[in-house]
């Protein structure tokens, strides 16, 4: 099968802590859970690809999933400008989009499959935690190969995080993004926890993360799953629980200040009070 090559959002998510949870996790309970979520992706994919033949409106026309041990990964190509151009939509509202703007949709729907992706890992039973990254540039996705720059650049994002979180990388930082509709645009401007080079070393990054909220699943219920699924591989091992510790503290403390952003963006009174959001924890 010959590789055809695209130009689009890279999503590349893997699970936290997957070393070592077959010591605490049945193997059929652990295989159960990465089948539901590979459904989960491929519907999604299905999904936007029947949308994509049917509208000329819309934003990705391929959707590429792959899947190898516990890691997913995504290829979105966005739509061309010139044939959104042309839709009643865009005609009646009077919007023009143009390759950076299309760009920024197909990291946005990136996004948002990261976030659904997120909340369903920590939903089912063993509960995972997922971090990663979304680049952007050009990947070919096939059942056996899966290249590219923006690959490349999505998974030495995701081995960086430290902690639960997902992240733009800055090929998919560049493009604005708008600060509302928040369900659509579930991005936050933060310090990234990075890995450090040395054990005195910490570093972070800043860049757009992923918000992974839903109005039904909010920061209370997922950091109260987070708190389980923080286990080391090596309890005995004091190095490993230290990174461990370190990596659940990062994630709950993104979360907190993400609820922060999330409760002013949903409640119209807060907003009022605060229309340009300064001062935000």
């Amino acid at each position: 099968m010959s590789v055809v090559m695209h130009k689009g959002a890279v999503v590349m998510l893997d699970i936290l802590g997957f070393r070592g949870i077959w010591r605490r996790e049945k193997a059929e309970a652990v295989i159960g859970r990465l089948e539901e979520l590979a459904d989960e992706v491929r519907s999604q994919a299905a999904e936007i690809e029947r949308g994509s033949r049917t509208s000329d409106d819309s934003f990705i026309t391929v959707c590429q999933p792959a899947f190898l041990s516990d890691t997913i990964v995504l290829g979105l190509k966005p739509n061309v400008p010139a044939r959104l151009n042309r839709t009643e939509i865009a005609v009646t509202l009077g919007i023009t989009f143009d390759e950076a703007s299309i760009s920024g949709e197909a990291v946005a729907a990136g996004a948002r499959m990261a976030a659904d992706l997120q909340r369903a890992a920590l939903r089912g039973r063993p509960a995972f935690a997922l971090r990663g990254c979304i680049a952007f540039g050009d990947f070919g996705i096939t059942d056996r190969f899966i290249i590219g720059e923006s690959v490349d650049e999505a998974a030495e994002g995701m081995n960086s995080a430290h902690g639960a979180l997902v992240w733009l990388a800055p090929s998919a930082d560049r493009f604005e993004q708008p600060r509302k509709p928040w369900s659509h645009y579930p991005l936050l401007r933060y310090d990234v926890p990075v890995k450090a080079r040395s054990n005195r070393e910490k570093s972070t990054r800043s860049s757009l993360c992923v918000v992974p909220f839903a109005d039904d699943f909010g920061h209370e219920a997922m950091s109260a799953l987070y708190a389980t699924t923080f286990v080391p591989a090596d309890p005995v091992n004091q190095s490993l629980a230290t990174d461990v510790d370190e990596k659940k503290a990062n994630t709950l403390a993104f979360l907190r200040r993400a609820d922060a952003a999330w409760r002013w963006h949903v409640d119209p009174a807060l907003e009022a009070l605060n229309p340009g959001g300064e001062g935000l924890p």
